[in-house]
């Protein structure tokens, strides 16, 4: 885990003071649980305790506990716990991929989760969503430590690597090695792998609120597949969002844009703005992503109702009812309202101010689809 830490930090997590001590005998029958937090808190008071008693110092230390036996798995701001039984019937919680994930909520770290959604471990590709029986993707067997559960899975897993937004939230990506620009762009930039800083040139963009990086098939993402893929995240509310592209796919390929295919973008002449992003190429040989980023700043619906525009709100498109006002925006924003005016108001104010009292014809009914799903049939339902 120290080399782990170490390249996701980008050598900002020291652990070179670490130290081992114990074993200790913990005499009290365990209760802990994830619906039992005390029970836990219990068990780390308990471990720190023993520890003291035999003259250890644990004023300095975030303290994580090796166990025996295979209790329970968790970590947060008092410690990280995690045990081995050696039956190696599944993934060992003092497997690298999990007892990494409970150390990143020593780190402050929340669960990853992909946009549009409020469940847990649904991002494949970090470190945040690896648990005992979650998806398998970016989990590799240890090239020593190779065993295989029963039920297939690696029993002490290694990988994936974190993504570039928690990374960000901790204060970890180094910045002169981000791409950030701000105000309108049109440009194309190239970029590296996220986890190889050794390699000359951007390893992650900055695009607004898109968190932006390549990951590729090695090191500690040598399970993640055979190719290379580019993924886009959002940090919100504490914890990453995984984003998917036009076709709703979380793993971004050459061709992959932003949007929702099916809905045009609006018109420039229309003044309401625009942001794109879009992969150009993947070259696997070369390590390089290339990435185009278009921002245009416009007067969109948001000038006209900023109390009914929040910055990004996780949607469930089976809550939407026939008879909601539903504004759906570039990169899947949505705001769900109940049978109000809204959708109307805002068809009517940005048709006054941009288009003219007497507007009509092809450029209204383009605003209309780009801003405003009224019907849970038809177009609402991609």
């Amino acid at each position: 885990m120290f080399d782990f830490w170490t390249d996701m930090s980008y050598g900002k997590a020291v652990l070179a003071d670490s130290a081992v001590y114990g074993w200790f005998e913990l005499t009290d029958d365990y209760t802990g649980s994830g619906a039992n937090p005390a029970g836990r808190d219990k068990l780390l008071a308990d471990a720190k305790a023993a520890a003291r008693q035999a003259g250890v110092d644990m004023d300095n230390f975030n303290t994580l506990v090796v166990l025996n036996r295979a209790l329970d798995l968790f970590g947060g701001p008092g410690g990280a716990v995690g045990g081995d039984d050696g039956k190696n019937l599944a993934m060992a919680g003092l497997a690298p991929s999990l007892i990494g994930q409970e150390m990143g909520h020593v780190y402050g770290l929340n669960h990853s989760r992909m946009l549009g959604s409020e469940a847990e471990y649904q991002d494949p590709w970090d470190i945040m969503s690896t648990g005992p029986d979650t998806t398998t993707i970016g989990i590799n067997p240890d090239s020593q430590m190779n065993q295989i559960a029963p039920n297939g899975r690696p029993v002490y897993g290694v990988g994936p690597g974190m993504n570039a937004a928690n990374m960000w939230s901790l204060g970890w990506l180094d910045e002169s090695r981000v791409w950030n620009e701000a105000g309108d762009v049109d440009v194309t930039i190239s970029l590296r792998p996220l986890h190889q800083r050794e390699r000359e040139g951007y390893l992650a963009a900055r695009f607004g609120e898109y968190f932006i990086e390549l990951r590729v098939p090695e090191r500690w993402d040598v399970g993640i597949g055979e190719d290379p893929v580019v993924l886009v995240h959002v940090f919100e509310g504490g914890r990453s969002y995984l984003v998917a592209d036009s076709a709703g796919n979380f793993t971004w390929r050459a061709g992959s844009k932003s949007g929702i295919d099916g809905f045009p973008e609006p018109p420039a002449s229309l003044g309401l703005g625009l942001t794109r992003i879009q992969v150009g190429s993947i070259d696997a040989d070369a390590r390089t992503a290339t990435i185009s980023l278009t921002r245009i700043k416009g007067a969109g619906p948001e000038k006209h109702f900023p109390e009914w525009w929040p910055r990004r709100k996780a949607f469930d498109l089976t809550q939407v009812r026939p008879d909601d006002a539903v504004l759906l925006t570039q990169g899947r924003e949505l705001v769900v309202e109940g049978p109000t005016s809204l959708a109307r108001e805002i068809r009517v104010a940005v048709t006054r101010d941009l288009l003219g009292p007497e507007a009509s014809g092809p450029d209204l009914t383009t605003v209309a689809r780009a801003i405003d799903l009224s019907s849970a049939g038809g177009d609402s339902q991609q």
